[in-house]
């Protein structure tokens, strides 16, 4: 039961430290180790926003105004760090957050 609660968090999109509190776990650490395998797109995510501060810094840079944005177009000049991730890493299901679930 404690899996399934914790799965359906994630899949709502409860952050990992709200899970970790609510879990009662004594740090992220084992909220991480526990469900890490259920949080799809936290690697691409980062991946995204990190090219956008590089895309923003690259910019600014050159003279242009700082924009926070989700959205952007990665320059040619900063390599970009989601292509390169996705390129390295297997194709997860987008539709089937618990894909893989009962293997662990």
């Amino acid at each position: 039961a404690r899996h399934t609660y914790a799965s359906l968090m994630i899949a709502a999109g409860v952050n990992a430290k709200a899970l970790c509190e609510f879990m009662g776990h004594s740090s992220i650490q084992v909220t991480l180790d526990l469900y890490g395998h259920l949080m799809p797109g936290a690697e691409s995510e980062a991946a995204s926003r990190l090219d956008a501060l590089l895309a923003n810094a690259e910019s600014q840079a050159r003279g242009g105004a700082y924009q926070m944005s989700t959205t952007h177009q990665p320059s040619q000049a900063a390599s970009s760090v989601s292509e390169q991730f996705s390129e390295s890493q297997p194709e997860q299901s987008q539709t089937d957050p618990f894909a893989g679930d009962l293997a662990r």
